[in-house]
């Protein structure tokens, strides 16, 4: 399995709809999913948290399981690797 394939192993949208956050990161490329209205995808590369992080761009998608792959498909796109 190849490292970006691995870093994004991302639960399913039942998971995001439930009320859960998923974070993730490999060799300084953090990411953020997260559910309000939409489902937000956000990524940095501080050493830091989230919210004490500088976002380097976030991006919003339908709340469903088609917006989900298409966030995954966003940040496989940004990875360094």
């Amino acid at each position: 399995m190849a490292q970006q394939d691995r870093m994004f192993d991302i639960p399913g949208f039942t998971y995001f709809s439930s009320g859960n956050d998923y974070t993730g990161g490999c060799h300084g490329f953090r990411y953020k999913l997260y559910l309000k209205d939409d489902l937000h995808a956000a990524w940095w590369e501080d050493d830091l948290c989230f919210e004490k992080c500088t976002i380097r761009e976030e991006e919003t998608f339908p709340a469903d399981a088609d917006g989900l792959t298409a966030a995954i498909a966003w940040l496989r796109e940004r990875a360094p690797f």
